[in-house]
């Protein structure tokens, strides 16, 4: 149940930026890990794929931008 309330958090704050930067009249931006090959490394302590450090944004700067990032927040 911890974890589910950790991941609504997550969401709500995502949320929240975009909704600031929209307030404060900015050009909404989402920081995301790197979906590369070269950006995926194995955890050994459980077993699984994670994403590393490498990290990409995502802005609203053009129609394009906008749509991804729309894309990308759609839940």
């Amino acid at each position: 149940m911890e974890n589910k309330r950790e991941v609504v958090k997550k969401l709500d704050e995502i949320a929240e930026k975009i909704y600031g930067d929209l307030i404060k009249n900015e050009i909404p931006s989402l920081t995301l890990p790197t979906r590369t090959k070269s950006n995926i490394v194995f955890d050994e302590h459980f077993g699984v794929w994670k994403y590393g450090k490498g990290i990409t944004s995502r802005a609203a700067k053009s129609l394009d931008g906008a749509y991804m990032l729309l894309r990308t927040m759609y839940v």
